[in-house]
């Protein structure tokens, strides 16, 4: 689903927020918005829900409806403020400041979170309030409620209320991207320890990614990697989606063509990945043929 050649567009726009509040804020929406569209929901995901048939008539409210839904985000939203007095009290100033005069525009999608609007023939008299810290939906809303009057030059940086909302929707937005919306990003995504050449050298065992999956939380080598888990497939490594059948070719391939002048060190290396049943079980069933090619060719190791 995601792009990731957006992904540097979403970091710098976040970086970028660095100004007043309200180019701060207008920065992180563009990097909040961006991030809804590459990592939240695909544009085929949009049209079966919403029954639309055309792309051109997808548009912004179809993303954050589908943030609203995500509980997967929400839920590490609501980890996120449950350890963060100064952000409940950044989501205070905004619940006081909304009880004291309701948000009336987009009023008909206040408490809602499908792709429909619930509230066309409801009472709007209680609308545009976030009610409690933990309404994840309705602080959605508001951000973009307050993005939206503020691109349409309906917020002047001079008036008062305009000046509280923006800056505790900066505060606020700024968390979720720093803290929710990029650490989502990198959560499926192995780095390389060494860039140079990075990929070719990995797959040939001669350069490590870092990684949160392996036992030690450091560094692993190809040999690891393709011993893990099959839940911990698909990742990316930069732009590369990395599966575990490719890993199991790659690995293979390299192996058969190996001479007697380097094979014992990298069925070493593989072996020494298999350190317990589960992975030695998963070793022989991918490597198990051309290691015993190779062992006949050059000998055992010792």
């Amino acid at each position: 689903m995601a792009n990731f050649e957006y992904d540097n567009l979403i970091r710098n726009w976040h970086i970028k927020a660095e100004e007043d509040y309200f180019a701060r804020f207008s920065f992180e929406f563009l990097s909040f918005i961006a991030f809804v569209k590459n990592h939240v929901i695909s544009k085929d995901e949009i049209l079966t829900a919403t029954a639309k048939t055309d792309e051109r008539s997808i548009t912004d409210r179809d993303y954050i409806q589908a943030l609203k839904q995500s509980n997967t985000l929400k839920e590490s939203w609501i980890n996120i403020l449950n350890n963060d007095h100064h952000l409940q009290e950044n989501i205070g100033e905004l619940i006081n400041e909304l009880e004291r005069v309701n948000l009336f525009s987009e009023r008909d999608w206040w408490d809602c979170f499908s792709f429909d609007s619930q509230n066309k023939l409801g009472n709007h008299r209680d609308n545009g309030l976030i009610r409690g810290h933990l309404d994840f939906t309705n602080l959605v809303e508001v951000w973009y409620v307050v993005r939206n009057t503020l691109f349409h030059g309906n917020k002047n940086p001079e008036r008062s209320r305009d000046k509280i909302l923006v800056e505790y929707c900066y505060k606020t937005l700024s968390v979720f991207m720093s803290k929710v919306a990029l650490p989502f990003m990198d959560k499926s995504r192995l780095y390389p320890a060494i860039w140079e050449d990075f990929f070719e050298r990995f797959l040939d065992g001669n350069a490590e990614v870092n990684t949160k999956y392996d036992s030690s939380g450091t560094t692993a080598n190809v040999y690891e990697v393709v011993l893990l888990d099959d839940s911990k497939f698909p990742f990316f490594i930069g732009n590369k989606v990395i599966t575990k059948d490719l890993l199991v070719g790659e690995i293979g391939t390299r192996l058969a063509n190996l001479t007697d002048d380097n094979y014992k060190e990298k069925i070493w290396r593989l072996k020494n990945a298999a350190h317990d049943k589960a992975k030695k079980e998963k070793l022989d069933k991918y490597f198990g043929e051309v290691i015993k090619s190779l062992e006949s060719l050059w000998g055992k190791l010792e």
